[in-house]
């Protein structure tokens, strides 16, 4: 199963949900603070 997005080569929401939650273990065992930022570019093949 591929992991990132073939046009992007950005991970994709299949690795996102998996790692998700194990990140936010680490940083809430290490007491580092969480950062989330999801972007939606509509029309993004245009930007290329």
């Amino acid at each position: 199963m591929a992991v990132t997005d073939g046009l992007t080569q950005l991970y994709n929401q299949s690795y996102f949900k998996r790692y998700l939650d194990i990140e936010i273990a680490r940083a809430q065992c290490h007491q580092y603070n969480v950062g989330l930022l999801i972007a939606d570019l509509d029309d993004f093949k245009k930007i290329q």
